[in-house]
C-alpha cells in the first residue's frame, strides 16, 4: 500500500503508538462519481464515521490529523479547512497536493497553462476536465472546490510537501506533463502563500520532518 518515503512515514507514525486509518475514495473515472466533489465528500463521511465512533474504537476525540497524497491530499485540505468537518482536526499533512480544485486559478501558477485553449488542443485534458466537474462548470461549483477560500488563521496547521521541482506544463515535445500540472512545487508555494496571508501556521521538510510535525501536533 505504501512505498518509499510514504512507507517510512507510516512506520514512524506506528512506532509513535499512533493509529493510521486508511480509506478508499471514489475516483472521478468511476461510474458513480459526480465529479471530484464525490471524492471530497467521501472524505467527509470517513471523518464523520471516526468522530461518531471514536470512543468505541479508542481514539481521542480531538486528535485527528488528515493526510493524503495527490488527490488524497486534496481531500485532506478540503475537509481540514471546512468548519463542518475540521472540529476535531489538529493538523493537515499533504504530499503532492493541488493548491485549489478551481483549475482556472492554475493559470496564475503556470504561465503556459490556459485551460480552455489547451482543452481544445488536448483531448485527454478535456475529458479529465469534464469528469472533474461532472460536465457542470459553474461559478458556484468552482467556489465550493476552491478550498483556499475557506482558509483562516484558526484552521489546523498544514504540512506541505510537493517535491516536483519542474514548472513547465507543456514539454518540449508539446505534450502535457500531468505530473507537473498536478504536483509541482508551485502548488505548494500557492498554499503557503495563502496560509501566510491569513496567518495560518504551515510547515514543510525545509523546517521539520513529517514525523516531527505529526508528533508536534499530537503533543500540543
Amino acid at each position: 500500500l505504501y512505498q518509499d518515503d510514504q512507507k517510512e512515514i507510516i512506520n514512524s507514525i506506528l512506532n509513535e503508538n499512533l493509529a493510521v486509518v486508511n480509506s478508499e475514495y471514489t475516483f472521478i473515472t468511476d461510474n458513480e462519481a459526480e465529479g471530484v466533489i464525490t471524492s471530497l465528500t467521501d472524505g467527509k463521511k470517513v471523518i464523520e464515521f471516526i468522530n461518531q465512533r471514536s470512543s468505541v474504537i479508542g481514539f481521542p476525540e480531538n486528535k485527528l490529523i488528515l493526510a493524503g497524497i495527490s488527490a488524497g491530499a486534496g481531500i485532506a485540505i478540503w475537509n481540514g479547512l471546512r468548519e463542518d468537518t475540521n472540529k476535531n482536526v489538529i493538523g493537515i499533512f499533504t504530499t503532492l497536493a493541488q493548491s485549489t480544485y478551481n483549475m482556472y486559478k492554475w493559470e496564475k501558477i503556470f504561465p503556459d497553462f490556459q485551460v480552455d485553449l489547451l482543452r481544445d488542443e488536448y483531448i485527454l485534458l478535456d475529458e479529465l476536465f469534464l469528469k472533474f466537474y461532472n460536465n457542470s462548470i459553474t461559478s458556484e461549483n468552482l467556489k465550493v472546490l476552491d478550498y483556499l477560500n475557506e482558509m483562516d488563521k484558526n484552521d489546523p496547521p498544514i504540512f506541505i510537501y510537493n517535491p516536483v521541482y519542474e514548472d513547465e506544463v507543456i514539454t518540449k515535445d508539446n505534450i502535457i506533463d500531468f505530473n507537473v500540472l498536478f504536483h509541482s512545487y508551485k502548488h505548494g508555494n500557492a498554499i503557503r502563500k495563502a496560509a501566510s496571508n491569513v496567518g495560518l501556521q504551515f510547515s514543510g521538510t525545509y523546517q521539520e520532518t513529517p514525523i516531527n510535525f505529526i508528533r508536534r501536533m499530537v503533543q500540543k
